[in-house]
């Protein structure tokens, strides 16, 4: 796949990005397209790059991937350019695909220029970066904790500095009293079972003793 070009669809294609994508503290409203250019992922229709690489990654870039079918034998070095530039595409391609994916199943992915994605894997940590960012007062603890190989000086001016607009903050507070309403609903579930195994011991030896009382009268 050529450089610019659309990342191939996930094969649950069909479900519509209903996440949340920040970029460099900057909300990116969705549906997007994501496209590999030369300096990173390219957002579309909101014009923005993603910086990223597979140096910034820490990757290597000699991954086995096969040669072009052009001969370079004579020319190692630019045979080496195809190859990176091959592995390159790849690899962009897999992080937009990963990017992708969790907006298509709901999740909050931040991405900063030159570092890896950041995609809140539970709801516990989707709590917390809503609550904090919705705050007045925002823990920087707490967010470091949720942008964790993320330096400091790259997160707090993009995070602490981010003016929610009204779509933003709606979005947040949804997904808020979403995640409460489920713990809510969960923890009334596990009161239910601890309740009703509380009452079954003692509901079962009432029933062994009434059965033996009818036994006897029967005898």
């Amino acid at each position: 796949m050529a450089v610019g070009s659309d990342l191939p669809q996930p094969e649950d294609s069909n479900r519509q990005q209903s996440g949340l994508l920040i970029l460099n503290g900057e909300h990116i409203r969705l549906p997007i397209m994501l496209k590999p250019v030369k300096d990173g992922i390219r957002l579309e229709p909101a014009g923005r790059i993603y910086k990223y690489s597979q140096e910034a990654d820490g990757a290597e870039h000699e991954n086995g991937f096969a040669h072009d079918a052009e001969d370079d034998s004579f020319n190692p070095g630019r045979r080496k350019r195809k190859k990176n530039g091959q592995a390159s595409v790849r690899f962009l391609e897999s992080v937009g695909g990963d990017i992708d994916e969790s907006l298509r199943f709901g999740e909050i992915t931040v991405l900063f220029d030159g570092h890896p994605p950041v995609i809140l894997p539970s709801a516990t940590e989707e709590l917390a970066f809503c609550e904090q960012l919705l705050s007045a007062q925002p823990s920087e603890q707490r967010l470091a904790e949720l942008f964790t190989g993320i330096p400091d000086t790259t997160w707090k001016p993009a995070m602490l500095g981010m003016d929610l607009d009204a779509g933003t903050r709606s979005w947040m507070q949804s997904r808020q009293r979403s995640i409460v309403a489920s713990e809510a609903s969960n923890n009334e579930s596990v009161r239910a079972v601890q309740l009703l195994n509380r009452f079954q011991y003692p509901l079962t030896v009432l029933g062994m003793l009434l059965g033996v009382l009818t036994l006897g009268h029967m005898l």
